[in-house]
């Protein structure tokens, strides 16, 4: 017998799916961390619903090709106008017909390989491409739901400009047929494109946070184990490791996945180790040495729940640390800029958070005095 082992987020389906109906907002952005489950619910949870209410679903995911988002979309309009059901297969690999699944930008395996060469600007027969394309979906349907995942990419390189600006046209043009569901598991990249003048793609959309999983997930999860192997492990031991490796739901399952195939049946200790090896395998100690002094300091004091970065004793913190007579603000505020994007968000004004969870706790662990 098959198991399912995804686990359904009903609850977030038909939130989405009734702002578009009643058209509350035909754009929503989905915003959280990576390996958090956001590819997985809109290719397994939202796409399928979409389509019983009649709306006919185009995904590009802009992290499997990041060199050349263009060329993403325009595999993605292919498939919806060829009308292949691509995500069909997607999500029963997510809904585990495979044990084993390749991650990609959110535990799903990609569809195209990914490459370090430079990033690759829009030609203009590459947009002219995309806009026939477009056009012709638009003619055969009246209600086209566009899932960009990774949005915040298309902030990454001036290169990406010309496309920006092109789905914004699309978009204004076609507002009443178009519904875009975009993610991001960068608060600071997607600001970049919320406040960018020129190309303000995502200006009118409302953004969402992915929902963390709980109670129900992990009883879920434990029904698939149990279903796997006729063994169990305790919800309050689930729980607990759950708890270890930082709620990411996408890490449980792989330890489960572990438990499978070697036997074992201690999760909390299976989830342990992952948790160290992930560490292990983090080079968070290379990653903090690269970084200046300043910069490191102010990581401890915002890892420590400090806010107040520019006030007297973050800045008396600061020179405590460096060894000097005093810290002064653009000081500081060169250091924030170094450090947002890669290491630090803007969560609201004056508040920053870690991008990584787990390296935050490593900062923690490791480097507080």
């Amino acid at each position: 017998m098959s198991i399912d082992w995804h686990y359904p987020r009903h609850d977030l389906t038909e939130r989405v799916i009734e702002a578009f109906d009643k058209r509350v907002s035909n754009t929503l952005t989905l915003f959280a961390p990576r390996r958090m489950g956001k590819t997985e619910f809109v290719l397994h949870d939202l796409i399928p619903a979409a389509e019983k209410r009649g709306f006919v679903p185009v995904y590009a995911s802009f992290w499997d090709n990041r060199d050349d988002p263009t060329s993403s979309l325009l595999h993605a309009i292919n498939a919806a106008l060829a009308q292949r059901s691509w995500w069909k297969r997607a999500t029963n690999r997510i809904a585990g017909a495979q044990l084993k699944v390749k991650a990609g930008a959110d535990g799903v395996e990609a569809g195209m390989s990914v490459t370090a060469s430079q990033p690759v600007a829009p030609t203009p027969s590459s947009l002219d491409e995309l806009r026939d394309q477009f056009a012709e979906l638009l003619q055969r349907h009246d209600r086209i739901l566009l899932c960009l995942d990774e949005a915040q990419h298309l902030a990454t390189s001036q290169a990406f400009e010309n496309l920006v600006f092109f789905l914004r046209t699309l978009l204004d043009r076609n507002f009443n047929k178009i519904y875009v569901m975009y993610t991001g598991s960068s608060r600071d990249g997607l600001r970049k494109l919320f406040s960018r003048r020129k190309a303000a793609l995502f200006q009118s959309s409302s953004q969402i946070e992915l929902p963390d999983l709980g109670a129900g997930f992990v009883e879920h999860m434990r029904n698939c184990f149990k279903q796997a192997t006729g063994r169990e492990f305790s919800y309050s031991e689930g729980q607990r490791a759950f708890a270890l490796l930082h709620y990411v739901p996408r890490e449980f399952r792989s330890v489960i996945e572990k438990m499978i195939l070697t036997g074992a049946d201690d999760i909390l200790n299976e989830a342990a180790v992952a948790n160290d090896d992930q560490l292990e395998d983090s080079g968070y100690p290379i990653l903090w040495k690269s970084l200046k002094a300043i910069d490191q300091g102010l990581l401890i004091w915002i890892a420590s729940g400090n806010a107040a970065l520019y006030q007297d004793p973050c800045k008396e913190f600061l020179a405590d640390r460096l060894g000097v007579d005093s810290v002064e603000t653009h000081t500081i505020q060169n250091a924030i800029n170094r450090l947002r994007g890669e290491y630090l968000s803007l969560v609201s004004h004056g508040t920053y958070e870690f991008e990584d969870a787990r390296f935050r706790d490593w900062v923690v662990m490791h480097c507080e005095e």
